[in-house]
C-alpha cells in the first residue's frame, strides 16, 4: 500500500522507482479503493445535486441542509457499498488476479482519474476543515464538476504546473518482464 499511497500523493521520503510503480502488493484492495473514491465522489454528487432538490420539491416541510445532508449519506452509502461492488466485480469467472493487478497498474497511470480523485479528496478535506460537513460535500462536488469539465475541455491544451512523476506509462509492466 505503500507504493499506492506514493503514487496518490506524490509524497515520497526516498526516490520511488518505475519498479516501485509497479509493484501492486495488495490490487483487490487497490481496487477497492478506487471503486470507494468512485462511488462516493458519485454518492456526494448525486445526494448533493439531484436527490436533495428533488425530495425538497416534492416534501411540502422543508428539509434544511438537504444537500449537504443528502450528500454526506450519499458519500457514506457510495463508501459503503464499495466493499460489496468489488466482490461481485471479482466473483464473475472472466476476473482473473492477473487482469485485477493489471487494472491497477493502469489506474496508476491514469492521470485524468488521479486528477479527479487527489481533488476531491484534498477540497473535499479542505471543505471539511473550514466549514464540517457542508464544506466537504461542497468541495466534493465543486472539484468533481471542474476537474470533469477540466478533463474534457482543457486537459490537452494547457501545460500543467505541477507534474506527476511519473507522467508516461511505459509500454510493459517492468516487473513482469524482469529477467
Amino acid at each position: 500500500m505503500a507504493n499506492w499511497f506514493k503514487n496518490f500523493t506524490q509524497f515520497s521520503i526516498n526516490e520511488v522507482t518505475e519498479k516501485d510503480i509497479a509493484l501492486i502488493e495488495y490490487p483487490k484492495i487497490e481496487l477497492g479503493i478506487h471503486i470507494a473514491f468512485k462511488l462516493g465522489e458519485l454518492g456526494t454528487f448525486a445526494g448533493s445535486v439531484v436527490i436533495a432538490p428533488l425530495v425538497n420539491a416534492l416534501r411540502t416541510a422543508k428539509i434544511q441542509n438537504a444537500s449537504t445532508k443528502f450528500g454526506t449519506i450519499g458519500l457514506l452509502s457510495g463508501i459503503c457499498l464499495a466493499p460489496l461492488l468489488e466482490a461481485i466485480r471479482l466473483s464473475d469467472p472472466n476476473v482473473t488476479p492477473e487482469s485485477v493487478e493489471d487494472r491497477c497498474y493502469r489506474l496508476r497511470y491514469n492521470k485524468k482519474q488521479l486528477f479527479i480523485d487527489r481533488s476531491c479528496a484534498l477540497w473535499g478535506i479542505i471543505g471539511y476543515s473550514l466549514k464540517g460537513a457542508k464544506g466537504m460535500v461542497l468541495g466534493i462536488d465543486v472539484a468533481l464538476v471542474a476537474t470533469i469539465l477540466y478533463n474534457q475541455f482543457l486537459w490537452d491544451r494547457l501545460d500543467p504546473k505541477m507534474k506527476d512523476r511519473f507522467n508516461v506509462k511505459p509500454e510493459k509492466n517492468p516487473r513482469k518482464h524482469d529477467p
